[in-house]
C-alpha cells in the first residue's frame, strides 16, 4: 500500500483499486473539551464549576477587593460617602462597557481575557487619584467647586490625555500578533483604557460638580 498526498487530501491507493479514499473527510475535527473541577460552596455543597465559572468567581472577588480598597483610600483622604461613589463611578463604568464588548463579540472568558479588568481597574484607578488629588489641594486653597474642577483638570488634564494615548497604543500593539488570546487581550485593554481616560476626564469633573451642588 502506497500513501500519497494530492493537493490538501491524503489518499490511500492499493495497488488493486483504481480509486483514491479520500480519508481527511472522515477524520472528524477536534471538540473543545469543558474541563469541571469539585468545589465546595459556602453551603456546604459541592458542585462541578467549569473553567469559566471559576475565572469568573476569581475576578468578582478580585474586583471587589480592589473596590474595598479604592473605598477606604478615598475615605482617608476625603472623609466623604460622596467622595467614594464618584471615585467608582469611572472606573467601574469602562468594566461594564468592556464586559458588554466581549459578550456582544462573543469573546470567552479565559486566561488571557481576565486580565483585562485587573490591568484596566489598576490604571484607570490612577487616573482617578490623580485627578483628585489635585482636586483635593485646590479644594484647601479655594471654597468654590467649579473653580477647583477647572483648576485640576487643567493641570492634570493634558497628563492624564497623553497618559491614555501612550497606554492605547502600547496595548493596541499587540493585536498585531498571530495569537487570538492575545489579539483579544490586547483590543479589549486598548479599548477600555480609552473609555477609562474619556471617563476620568469627562465624567468625573462633572460628578463633582453635580454631587457637591446637591
Amino acid at each position: 500500500i502506497a500513501s500519497c498526498l494530492v493537493g490538501s487530501e491524503m489518499c490511500i491507493r492499493d495497488s488493486s483499486l483504481t480509486s483514491c479514499n479520500v480519508l481527511i473527510g472522515r477524520i472528524d475535527r477536534p471538540k473543545f473539551v469543558c474541563i469541571t473541577v469539585p468545589v465546595r460552596l459556602k453551603t456546604g455543597l459541592k458542585r462541578s464549576l467549569s473553567i469559566s465559572e471559576i475565572l469568573a468567581l476569581r475576578l468578582e472577588r478580585k474586583i471587589s477587593i480592589s473596590i474595598l480598597l479604592i473605598s477606604f483610600f478615598m475615605a482617608f483622604m476625603f472623609r466623604s460617602f460622596k467622595m467614594i461613589i464618584i471615585s467608582l463611578i469611572p472606573n467601574l463604568l469602562p468594566l461594564i462597557v468592556t464586559a458588554g464588548l466581549m459578550g456582544f463579540f462573543s469573546i470567552p472568558l479565559k486566561a488571557s481575557t481576565i486580565l483585562v479588568f485587573s490591568i484596566a481597574f489598576g490604571i484607570s484607578v490612577d487616573f482617578t487619584i490623580h485627578f483628585l488629588a489635585k482636586y483635593r489641594l485646590e479644594s484647601i486653597r479655594y471654597k468654590n467647586i467649579t473653580l477647583c474642577v477647572y483648576n485640576a483638570l487643567r493641570e492634570t488634564g493634558l497628563s492624564m490625555f497623553y497618559s491614555g494615548i501612550v497606554l492605547f497604543f502600547g496595548f493596541a500593539i499587540f493585536m498585531i500578533s498571530n495569537f487570538g488570546g492575545t489579539v483579544a487581550l490586547g483590543g479589549l485593554v486598548s479599548a477600555t483604557l480609552l473609555f477609562s481616560m474619556l471617563s476620568n476626564l469627562l465624567l468625573l469633573p462633572s460628578l463633582l460638580i453635580s454631587f457637591n451642588k446637591t
